[in-house]
């Protein structure tokens, strides 16, 4: 839910987007709001994400300091280098990275990332270097999940120019 533009959403509209029966996902979505973390609306039947949501969601992130200690390193790298840098992490279960937080140099064009969503392996360099390290397997799956983005034949041809560069 927290990944989608939509407000508000239905059962089997949800049910659809996380491969699940519309039984499960309404059964998981009254154990959510019994626990305060979404939302009904009784005449429409739609759920959305409640304030206990974004409060744990808060609560979380203040106990991760991965932030405060990574980003002073993140900003030297964009120093040094006269670029733009990112601070990304993988997803092994969303076989995806989302980028945290990012240090451009002050310039009049620069390269920015789209912050807090996860994005497909295949289309950033982050997401590449990642690839790169990963067993056969799961690149076969990132790129099933990537469909449409890139051919498999230019993703491989990538991933060996990353291998042997040691960099993306």
């Amino acid at each position: 839910m927290a990944d989608h533009d939509s407000g508000d959403f239905g059962v089997r509209e949800l049910a659809a987007a996380v491969g699940m029966a519309p039984s499960t996902v309404h059964r998981s979505l009254g154990a959510l709001e019994g626990e305060g973390l979404v939302d009904s609306d009784a005449q429409s039947g739609r759920y959305r994400l409640s304030l206990g949501f974004y409060r744990l969601a808060l609560k979380g992130a203040r106990r991760a300091p991965l932030l405060q200690v990574a980003m002073p390193f993140v900003a030297e790298a964009a120093r040094a280098g006269e670029e733009t840098a990112q601070l990304a992490v993988y997803g092994e279960v969303e076989l995806a990275v989302m980028f945290l937080g990012e240090v451009a140099p002050r310039r009049y064009l620069q390269v920015r990332a789209r912050l807090h969503e996860w994005l497909p392996l295949t289309v950033s360099a982050s997401g590449l270097a990642v690839l790169s390290r990963l067993d056969s397997d799961s690149v076969v799956k990132a790129f099933a999940k990537a469909a449409g983005t890139a051919s498999g034949s230019d993703l491989a041809a990538t991933l060996d120019v990353v291998r042997r560069r040691g960099f993306a």
